[in-house]
């Protein structure tokens, strides 16, 4: 692998700190339908951002104090709008829908939970599947 392929497999990922409201950046690898994340980069608990090439909207990586992950596509189910976080919650600033961090619609109009991806951790390292 070149230089530039190399590049263009990384992905910014920004980690929103909790109470700060900061970011942090680093890498994530993308190789074909997996997204490839170092688990180490994660807050004990926390909430990523992941860009994917797949995809127009970020997908929100959660990890639960028990070192479990959960990634859903951060579109609205109910006309495709993009999802902001507001705490742990995904809202839909179009028409006010909100999901819970496990995907599922807290409030409408959406009657539809979220897509989720499966997620496997191979030691220090998390896979994302996208399809």
């Amino acid at each position: 692998m070149n230089r530039r392929e190399a590049l263009e497999l990384l992905i910014t990922l920004p980690i929103l700190a909790g109470c700060g409201g900061g970011y942090r950046s680093f890498a994530v690898k993308e190789e074909g339908d997996i997204l490839i994340v170092d688990i180490a980069n994660f807050p004990n608990a926390g909430i990523a951002t992941v860009r994917s090439k797949r995809h127009a909207f970020p997908i929100y990586v959660f990890r639960e104090s028990s070192g479990t992950f959960s990634a859903f596509l951060g579109e609205c189910t109910h006309k495709g709008c993009e999802l902001q976080l507001e705490g742990s919650v995904m809202a839909c600033p179009c028409h006010g829908s909100e999901f819970a961090a496990n995907g599922r619609v807290l409030a409408g109009p959406a009657t539809k939970n979220l897509l989720q991806f499966r997620t496997t951790a191979l030691k220090d390292i998390l896979h994302i599947h996208l399809s």
